[in-house]
């Protein structure tokens, strides 16, 4: 986070690409502006202030990695992204065809796009959800992120192991923050995801080594 912690501390503008699939989107959301990119925004501007935060929302709902992948570069050239926030994994996940081995090998891909970009980059892994049929591939590809990013040093923000976490701690569990198809997530969902990651990104730019 060593671009971003820079302009952060010079007073310029930062530039955030948050890019992935429905969750990005904002899809269960009651409106663009209740989208986690959106919230975001607010949320990094009322933490830094005097900061100039654009967040710019690339999400398109159901994509798998690979198909983010064919969009990453165009939005790369086209945002020019001090900060990539990339959500995936989900997709992947819930759809069969797609095997351990090729959706690391694309995530790998992504990474080194950014880092050719000279864009920090920090990864979403997937959501918390009860309503799927394999629990254990599901958590599988969460660890295959886990990997990736300690391999890479790539900073990771857990949407998984904050909502397990929550789920099995309150007596509601995770449903509050969901959407009516228990997949997606609500207004509250995005605007704790929101504030839970300008926590963990005002975390690592303020840290003494930066």
């Amino acid at each position: 986070m060593k671009r971003t912690a820079a302009r952060l501390r010079a007073k310029m503008p930062i530039h955030v690409l948050a890019i992935g699939s429905s969750s990005t989107q904002g899809v269960g959301a009651s409106s663009p502006a209740a989208s986690y990119p959106a919230r975001l925004e607010l949320a990094l501007e009322q933490r830094f202030p005097g900061a100039i935060v654009e967040v710019i929302n690339a999400g398109k709902a159901g994509e798998t990695a690979d198909r983010t992948l064919e969009r990453l570069n165009v939005e790369l050239d086209r945002v020019e992204p001090d900060l990539v926030l990339w959500q995936v994994g989900t997709n992947d996940a819930l759809n069969i065809s797609v095997t351990e081995p090729k959706f690391e090998a694309v995530v790998e891909r992504g990474i080194l796009s950014i880092e050719r970009h000279k864009s920090d980059l920090l990864i979403l892994d997937p959501q918390f959800t009860k309503r799927i049929k394999d629990p254990a591939r599901y958590e599988r590809f969460v660890q295959t992120l886990e990997r990736v990013a300690e391999k890479e040093q790539i900073c990771l923000f857990s949407r998984y192991h904050l909502m397990k976490t929550l789920d099995a701690s309150s007596d509601a569990g995770v449903e509050p923050l969901l959407a009516p198809d228990g997949l997606h997530m609500n207004d509250a969902g995005y605007a704790c995801i929101a504030e839970r990651l300008a926590g963990q990104i005002q975390d690592l730019v303020t840290r003494p080594d930066l």
